[in-house]
This record gives structure tokens, C-alpha cells and sequence, in this order.
């Protein structure tokens, strides 16, 4: 939503380098953006589209960015066997790919792979899908405004039983940018101020050991239309 501008820069980088693992794709979600993202990717990335390495799904419906809700949709809508949260900031290096196809061979669902480096790659995070459906995603309570959600996700999955494996520092790369540009569409625009209420979410409901989020409710709801055409509802 919002950050087309970080895309023209990370999207070329990021699918050139995934021709190279013919098992990957990337699965883009235009989360009501505002600026021209869907007619660049239009006119742009055809041939990406048509090859399935760019998947682009588009929803109306959101009115502010919604960061845990979001990565539930997108997470979702991918169908991969590992799926791995992208900022449009975020960039793929060759090193990352192989530390993370190192770490989480095929058929491996007993660990998640997750960045602790500060900065704008800390939320970046490999799961078994498997294992994303089965601890109900990311909180979709923690709808305030930006962070923490992905703390709370990996402090549940270590508690499920699940290994914590940290991505080398070295491996990570994305652009640097202001926290306006971070809160600019969300409902809070004070960070630390969204990432406490989170964090105290997270808290209580981990102390009443509630380790799957969003129990009882449909999750990583959305009306989408994939590449332009076809109507998906999930």
C-alpha cells in the first residue's frame, strides 16, 4: 500500500535473481495501493506474470494498511511449500536463498527461519506453510498500526516446540527509509506507540497460553483478483 517507489527498485533485483531457483516464485499483493503500482506491473512484468514467477493479486477493500492481515492474505494466496514474508523494501541475495533452502530443506516442518538484524529486514520470516496454517498466522489484533506481530509469531512458534533458526546477518539486504514511510497508511502513526499495544497482546494471551492466533475467526479474509483477471475469494 503505498510503495510503488520501493518496488521499481527491489522487484527487478529480486526476480532476475529468482530465475536462477526455478521452485520460487514471488507472490505480490497490491493491498488497495493508491499510487500506480497495478499499471506498472501491467505493462511491466507481462512476462513474469505469464510464467507464474509473479503472481499479483489486487483487493479493494482495505482502507488502512493492516500489516498482520495483510501477510496472512498474501501468505495464503501463496502455494509453495515454504513461504517467506518480502517487504517492498526487502532484497533477495543469492546467499539468502541458500542459506534458507540450507536451513529448511524439502519436506522440513519443524523449525522457522527469522531475521533478528535490526533494521527494515527483521521482519523477514521462512515457514513451512504447514506450519503458518496450523499457528492461525499472524494476530490479526494487533491491527493498530506497525509492529511486533512478527515477534508474537515466532515467540508462539518456539513455544509450539518449534526450532528458532537465525538468518545470518551478512545474507539480508533492503533499502533504507524513514518510519514515516512504515506508518504512512496505517491507523496509528506513532510506532512505538502500536508496537507496545501489540507487544501487550501478545503478552496476555501468551500468558494464558494461547498459542494459535485467531482462533474461531475466519483469517486472512479477502476479495482479490489475481493478475488482472480472475476473481479469488479466500
Amino acid at each position: 500500500m503505498g510503495r510503488a517507489h520501493h518496488l521499481r527498485v527491489t522487484l527487478p533485483i529480486n526476480l532476475k535473481l529468482l530465475r536462477g531457483y526455478p521452485r520460487t516464485n514471488i507472490v505480490l499483493l497490491d493491498y488497495n495501493s493508491s499510487d500506480d503500482l497495478g499499471t506498472w506491473i501491467g505493462t511491466r512484468w507481462q512476462s513474469e506474470l505469464s510464467v507464474s514467477r509473479l503472481l499479483y493479486y489486487f483487493t479493494s477493500e482495505p482502507q488502512s494498511f493492516l500489516m498482520a492481515h495483510a501477510k496472512n492474505v498474501v501468505h495464503r494466496l501463496a502455494n509453495g511449500e515454504f513461504v517467506c514474508n518480502l517487504d517492498a523494501d526487502n532484497i533477495l541475495t543469492t546467499e539468502f536463498i541458500d542459506e534458507s533452502m540450507r536451513e529448511l530443506p524439502v519436506g522440513c516442518d519443524d523449525r522457522i527461519l527469522v531475521s533478528c538484524t535490526p533494521g527494515g529486514a527483521y521482519g523477514r520470516t521462512i515457514i513451512p506453510k504447514v506450519v503458518f496454517e496450523r499457528l492461525g498466522g499472524y494476530d490479526e489484533e494487533m491491527r493498530y498500526g506497525w509492529g511486533y506481530e512478527d515477534n508474537d509469531f515466532r515467540r508462539r512458534a518456539e513455544r509450539s516446540g518449534l526450532k528458532i533458526v537465525v538468518l545470518s546477518p551478512s545474507c539480508l539486504s533492503y533499502l533504507e527509509h524513514s518510519d514515516d514511510e512504515r506508518v504512512a497508511k496505517c491507523i496509528s502513526k506513532y510506532p512505538s506507540a502500536s508496537e507496545k499495544m501489540h507487544a501487550e497482546i501478545s503478552r496476555i494471551k501468551l500468558e494464558h497460553g494461547q498459542l494459535i492466533a485467531n482462533a474461531g475467526v475466519r483469517w486472512g479474509a479477502a476479495n482479490v483478483i489475481k493478475n488482472f483477471q480472475e476473481p479469488v475469494t479466500i
